[in-house]
């Protein structure tokens, strides 16, 4: 993405023998060492997540095979996906948008070590879907389907 390596030297500082202790009921838990992830509360930790989910955000939208939603009164722009906190939520207008975009977030997730968690997945339909079929493990008919 274009980051000094001035500051990626700082951040590879912060997180060098980052360790954790656990507070449960009072007691104290001897040091954990932290090898992934971003310290919970960490005024950084925000930013360094926007660095690392953005090249998803980006292929996603790029992507010639997604056919996201037109968005009226933009002359024709379209939007593939918009991002909160640590949602992504995908906008596809039909199945084979949706089964590209997942085959990209596991690219993804390949590359970076993100994963897709499935099991907290879910579709919501708008219009005349009558059957989902995503991929292996799926077509459930329902308004709500799992995402597996």
């Amino acid at each position: 993405m274009g980051f000094p390596e001035r500051f990626i030297a700082w951040v590879g500082l912060l997180y060098k023998g980052l360790v954790s202790k656990i507070l449960v009921n009072g007691h104290l838990s001897k040091a954990v060492n932290i090898y992934s992830g971003v310290r919970q509360g960490c005024p950084l930790s925000p930013l360094l997540y926007v660095a690392c989910i953005e090249p998803l955000a980006q292929i996603l939208r790029r992507d010639k095979w997604i056919k996201g939603l037109d968005v009226p009164g933009t002359g024709g722009l379209t939007a593939t996906c918009a991002l909160y906190m640590d949602d992504v939520t995908l906008l596809a207008t039909d199945v084979l948008s949706v089964r590209r975009a997942l085959d990209l977030t596991d690219w993804y997730g390949r590359a970076s070590g993100a994963k897709l968690n499935r099991n907290k997945s879910e579709a919501q339909l708008f219009g005349p879907w009558d059957r989902v079929d995503i991929g292996p493990g799926t077509g459930e008919s329902s308004s709500r389907p799992h995402i597996t």
